[in-house]
């Protein structure tokens, strides 16, 4: 065997072992419909007609679950696979955080559409202060594996196909978040979730793959 042939063997491999961790991240969005479930048994009642205390444990719980998980990925990604996902990459130039502001501009007016409104404002409205807190919380630890499914997504794809400027994590965040969203929610929610999970895929690639950055924005989008 060649040189080259074991290291494109070797990058493979590679790849298929942050593609498997890549997969507890899909777990850890299935995961809420599960704990739904259990939840909704333990009440005997439906999610949509939970009190508000019941609603705040659900979203303090799957809130505990994505840190703790968010936290093992992160750590298994530097300790066994070498990936720091938050490494200081480039910084990008002045045109393309323009670029970035116009792409996060975007993702808002898409959340706020499908919101039907400015999102935290109708969020408030809906669900009152202290829900609209909890409910907060969990957006920002969806907002860690949204990004740590893009950068170990891309670096997946970078490895197997050898093509590094490609969006593969906004294609992998797709499949695994867009997936959930259709069973969850619903096939218009699941496209919407598929549209904004390419955008951050390419607002990664435009930002040098830099999570550090990238993160931000992210979670200004999903909480704005």
């Amino acid at each position: 065997m060649s040189k080259k042939q074991k290291n494109n063997k070797n990058s493979k491999q590679n790849a298929g072992d942050l593609f498997g961790l890549a997969l507890w991240i899909f777990a850890a969005f299935g995961l809420e419909i599960v704990l739904i479930f259990i939840e909704s048994k333990i009440y005997a009642v439906s999610s949509l007609n939970w009190t508000i205390r019941q609603n705040c444990l659900h979203w303090a719980l799957i809130s505990l679950f994505w840190a703790i998980i968010s936290f093992l990925i992160v750590r298994s990604a530097k300790k066994d696979y070498d990936f720091d996902i938050f490494k200081r990459q480039q910084n990008p130039t002045m045109t393309q955080i323009l670029f970035s502001v116009l792409l996060v501009i975007v993702g808002i007016l898409f959340v706020s559409y499908m919101s039907g409104g400015f999102k935290p404002v109708s969020e408030y409205k809906k669900l009152g202060s202290v829900q609209f807190i909890f409910q907060y919380i969990t957006y920002f630890f969806k907002s860690i594996l949204v990004m740590l499914a893009i950068a170990l997504g891309q670096k997946a794809g970078d490895l197997y196909f050898q093509k590094d400027q490609i969006p593969w994590g906004g294609y992998f965040l797709a499949v695994s978040w867009g997936f959930i969203q259709f069973i969850i929610q619903n096939p218009a929610t699941g496209l919407f979730t598929v549209a904004l999970s390419v955008l951050f895929g390419v607002l990664f690639m435009i930002n040098h793959k830099n999570a550090r950055i990238v993160f931000p924005m992210i979670a200004i989008v999903l909480m704005l």
